[in-house]
């Protein structure tokens, strides 16, 4: 049973309330057990100062240490407040940076997943000014891989990921900006040369919120902070949660921030921190283990949550993850197999067959044009 430990953040801020709000839902998971780091007394709600941000930084140093020798499973961390921190001297932009820098892997990136929307982003805290000398075809590849091993841990077999572009209009070929020729669209090519199917752009930043909206991509990568994070609050603003993708065990955390205007007036809704908690559990949860050994090729697809719900997934699995393989082939609808013997090749159908109506009474509980992207 996964143990998941609590940070309260800035106890002066909303934290405290909106944690032990989650703690009495009847949705809280009942296959998990939580813990809540204990944060001083005598801090006043609203009233945030140096005592308050170094409390919550000290959370934040045991919460590291706990998933480092194994006694937490996973950690939800509680608003903090990033300016106080700093007078503190807090070495870091933000929650993410440290647990990249505590857990020692600089694989990692930020996404942010609601209802509505997920999205991954490739700068994070960074000034706008900086974020076109930040932006490299390694760090967007780096972030699109993480997101699409996410979307498969979700249950999304044959993810649809959107690239960004960085300027108005993508930059309309040169016209306004050259970061979509110089870097977006090298970093696109050479993912498409990996999963043809999944990954698409630079897409042009006023429309493709929508596109992902409506069901057109499961998930849009973003060049930074507020690109993707100004639909999806406006989307999903309660039920969203931050999760750093790539660390050893995960970090979840609500997408608010502290709300010092209504600490301890009991206004705050905790439905984004129910929402973390939950998310925590489900990926704490083993893989899912395959009916039998899989090639190497489809292994990556044997990581999916236990948390999956469908009745019928034993059923639908095996052939599922056969059918999504991803080989370069001719054909834009029937693909080779190419036997390790040397033996002649035999065709199978791709991932574009699953969306096909010969299959969509199977798979109708697993999948649909309007996917609901909170973790399930």
């Amino acid at each position: 049973m996964p143990h998941i430990i609590i940070t309260p953040g800035d106890a002066a801020g909303i934290g405290p309330e909106v944690i032990a709000k989650a703690l009495v839902s009847p949705n809280l998971p009942s296959n998990a057990t939580f813990e809540v780091l204990p944060h001083p007394s005598g801090i006043t709600a609203g009233q945030p100062d140096l005592r308050s941000a170094q409390a919550s930084w000290d959370a934040l140093e045991i919460a590291a240490a706990r998933l480092i020798d194994g006694t937490a499973d996973a950690v939800v961390t509680g608003p903090v407040s990033k300016e106080q921190l700093q007078k503190a001297g807090f070495p870091f932009p933000g929650q993410t940076e440290f647990f990249t820098s505590r857990l020692g892997n600089p694989n990692t990136a930020m996404c942010l997943s609601g209802k509505h929307l997920t999205v991954a982003l490739c700068t994070i805290h960074e000034p706008l000014g900086k974020v076109p000398l930040l932006l490299t075809k390694q760090t967007i590849v780096r972030t699109s891989r993480l997101l699409h091993d996410f979307l498969i841990r979700r249950g999304i077999l044959a993810p649809r990921i959107a690239i960004c572009g960085l300027n108005p209009h993508a930059g309309e070929n040169g016209a306004f900006g050259t970061e979509e020729q110089r870097i977006i669209a090298p970093a696109v090519e050479m993912l498409q040369s990996e999963h043809p199917e999944i990954f698409s752009g630079p897409h042009v930043p006023d429309a493709v919120f929508r596109e992902a909206y409506i069901g057109n991509y499961d998930a849009v990568v973003c060049m930074y902070h507020d690109q993707g994070l100004i639909p999806l609050k406006l989307l999903d603003f309660d039920n969203a949660v931050n999760i750093t993708l790539g660390l050893p065990k995960p970090r979840v955390s609500p997408d608010h921030g502290t709300a010092f205007s209504i600490a301890g007036k009991n206004l705050a809704n905790p439905s984004s921190m129910l929402r973390a908690l939950q998310v925590a559990v489900e990926m704490s949860l083993p893989p899912r283990p395959t009916p039998w050994p899989l090639p190497p090729s489809k292994q990556h697809f044997s990581h999916l949550s236990t948390a999956h719900s469908s009745p019928f997934v034993p059923i639908w699995w095996p052939l599922a993850t056969w059918l999504t393989t991803k080989k370069t082939c001719p054909s834009p609808s029937i693909k080779t197999r190419i036997k390790p013997s040397g033996a002649p090749a035999t065709p199978f159908i791709t991932s574009r067959f699953l969306t096909s109506p010969l299959l969509s009474v199977a798979l109708l509980p697993l999948s649909s044009k309007k996917r609901d992207h909170g973790l399930s």
